[in-house]
């Protein structure tokens, strides 16, 4: 499997843009029969979460990814 994402970082008309790009490989690998790439979303970090170094993730908001991303893949593997 390929999972493409959209990270916390990207405000949201930057991850709007990227959202728009990467479905359109989904499609396009769809439409070309491979259907194992996919996309996954993670929520905008908030302040309230803490921001790490230079505007990066904190550990809270890793953690948050982590669990979109775990239920995204138990999803497409059935795991």
């Amino acid at each position: 499997f390929i999972v493409l994402a959209v990270g916390s970082m990207l405000g949201a008309t930057e991850a709007a843009r990227v959202k728009t790009y990467l479905q359109e490989v989904v499609t396009a690998r769809a439409t070309g029969g491979d259907s194992k790439v996919s996309f996954v979303e993670f929520a905008e970090q908030q302040m309230a979460d803490t921001i790490g170094c230079d505007y990066h993730p904190s550990v809270r908001t890793h953690a948050k990814m982590a669990d979109v991303l775990t239920a995204h893949i138990k999803s497409l593997t059935g795991w």
